[in-house]
């Protein structure tokens, strides 16, 4: 009889434990329903969005886009153009946010766009990072699609899409890559930094030791006092095959709704004076490939742009760009090449 009262005791203290762990893990989420880049916020407060996993903030800048009026200006990319804030760019009384996300790629950009997309929150202009053709793909299963079931239904059509290109071992490695990383998203969901994190933003607990996130969604810069030599080892090793396919869905997604302009992210000018420096064979193909479907979707992009490091500010390293650099040149394009 002892027994049974133990075994029973046992097994209603372990789905007790489990129900409220998970109702504190709803709970949880729900803090980061709240809308954190209005004024009542502080930037140091939001310095805490750093420490969250990517599918988080996603949600924090989404929720803030179908809380506000449709934003004349967005930039969407990683932390190469997350620096980009409305006080470097020109704007004219226009409304901007960055939508860019540390960590992600240009397929994540798309699927926030995708999300936008959906509320009819499309910005009126919209910018693009692209990273520099030597770069793979993080972030390669947009996790920026906020449903689980339309991040699961786009994976299946990417593998649809790479079986039909007879593709077959590329979709068998994207699917299993999908799959780790849905299993990492799992993790960081349960992680104790990230529900430490969590609650330290809804008790308005600042982070005083991080760079600051100001209220247009863009992150506070690092400075860099002295020029220093400036060296680029990447190599990339995906050849980018769903390239074509989601070039073709942000085409349907702006048709005749938005303004749109690619940029390849640049590269500090002196890593073009290696005699060692160029492009790998699968950087070569996904060049070919961008400046195709640029063109063959008529979508303004720009290639081979030059941001000089002469002279304060400079580059942070050799492929992130000072803000205010880029933020004149994003002016300058904004009122001549649209």
């Amino acid at each position: 009889m002892s027994k049974n009262v133990f075994k029973n005791f046992f097994f209603n203290f372990f789905i007790c434990t489990f129900l409220l762990f998970f109702c504190f893990l709803f709970l949880i989420n729900k803090i980061l329903d709240n809308n954190y880049f209005t004024s009542q916020y502080t930037d140091s407060l939001r310095s805490n969005l750093i420490d969250l996993p990517a599918e988080d903030i996603c949600k924090i800048k989404l929720n803030q886009a179908y809380t506000s009026q449709t934003y004349d200006v967005a930039i969407f990319g990683n932390s190469r153009s997350l620096n980009i804030s409305k006080v470097n760019i020109d704007l004219e009384n226009q409304s901007f946010f960055n939508f860019s996300i540390p960590g992600q790629s240009f397929r994540n950009s798309i699927a926030i766009i995708t999300e936008l997309s959906k509320r009819k929150k499309l910005p009126k202009k919209i910018i693009v990072s692209y990273d520099f053709f030597e770069f793979g793909l993080p972030g390669d299963n947009q996790i920026c699609f906020i449903s689980f079931s339309d991040r699961i239904v786009n994976i299946l059509g990417d593998f649809k899409f790479l079986l039909k290109k007879k593709l077959y071992y590329d979709g068998t490695i994207y699917i299993y890559n999908n799959f780790i990383n849905e299993f990492k998203n799992f993790k960081y969901k349960i992680s104790i930094i990230r529900i430490r994190t969590i609650l330290k933003l809804f008790f308005l607990y600042p982070n005083k030791n991080s760079l600051l996130v100001y209220d247009d969604g863009s992150i506070q810069e690092r400075i860099i006092n002295d020029k220093k030599e400036y060296k680029f080892k990447f190599q990339r090793e995906d050849k980018y095959q769903l390239i074509e396919k989601d070039f073709k869905h942000l085409s349907n997604l702006i048709k005749n709704k938005s303004e749109l302009i690619i940029y390849v992210s640049p590269l500090e000018p002196s890593v073009f004076l290696d005699k060692n420096f160029k492009l790998s064979d699968n950087a070569k193909i996904n060049k070919y490939r961008f400046l195709m479907l640029c063109k063959k979707f008529s979508f303004s992009c720009f290639n081979d742009l030059i941001i000089k490091n002469t002279d304060e500010p400079f580059w942070a390293d050799s492929t992130h760009p000072p803000a205010k650099r880029m933020g004149e040149w994003i002016s300058k394009v904004l009122k001549n090449a649209i």
